[in-house]
């Protein structure tokens, strides 16, 4: 599925994305996705967006995902607001990789996506582009421990090679967030490129916990 939401002119000029290596791009205000109510299912969202040199988002394209997920995300993500990236002392238009993570309203994932959620490693391409994420696989909820239902956002900061340097908490809920962040550290990504180089860069990540619907005895 692809699918491109421009927000404003702005997003006409952004041909290539900057990605600074000093992290400078940075999440200051999120807004969270919420799973569809009638979705017996999951998936994952893989999406790009074009921020301006004043942190607004002026364009969202939908790499990978289905509806209603993939609205869903473009909805909530050109509500979000960032601290703008800065080229020698100005800012300057970038463009960010997002992963939003549906899980499903049930224990496992036995028949509804796998542990991937519909995600596959997207193809990479040929020009300059921010991190995109090789693997990923969804967290679960665990049977026996306790968690609160949201949506827990994180910031990881990507090095050249590709490894998981830092993850920030952008958005944290009590008791879920270690765990998201335990199953998180195990993704694998392919570094921004930036004049053919990799480089280092940052990718934001959403996973929705939805109290799991049980039926009958587990």
């Amino acid at each position: 599925m692809a699918m491109t939401v421009s927000l404003g002119v702005a997003g006409l000029l952004l041909s290539l994305p900057i990605t600074m290596s000093d992290y400078s791009l940075r999440l200051t205000r999120v807004v969270s996705p919420s799973s569809p109510w009638n979705a017996v299912i999951g998936n994952t969202v893989l999406a790009t967006a074009q921020v301006d040199g004043f942190g607004n988002v002026t364009q969202v394209g939908v790499l990978q995902g289905m509806p209603p997920f993939a609205e869903e995300t473009v909805r909530v993500i050109s509500q979000w607001k960032f601290e703008p990236a800065r080229l020698e002392g100005r800012t300057v238009p970038t463009e960010i990789s997002i992963v939003v993570m549906f899980r499903p309203h049930a224990f496992g994932n036995f028949g509804v996506g796998g542990p991937s959620l519909g995600f596959t490693t997207p193809t990479l391409p040929n020009r300059d582009h921010p991190v995109l994420p090789l693997s990923v696989f969804d967290p679960t909820w665990p049977l026996g421990r306790p968690l609160n239902g949201g949506v827990v956002v994180f910031e990881l900061k990507i090095g050249q090679d590709g490894s998981i340097e830092e993850i920030g908490v952008v958005r944290d809920i009590t008791g879920t967030t270690d765990f998201a962040k335990e199953s998180v550290r195990q993704w694998k990504f392919a570094p921004a490129v930036i004049d053919r180089k990799p480089t280092r860069s940052t990718i934001i990540v959403a996973i929705s916990f939805v109290t799991p619907v049980v039926d009958g005895p587990l």
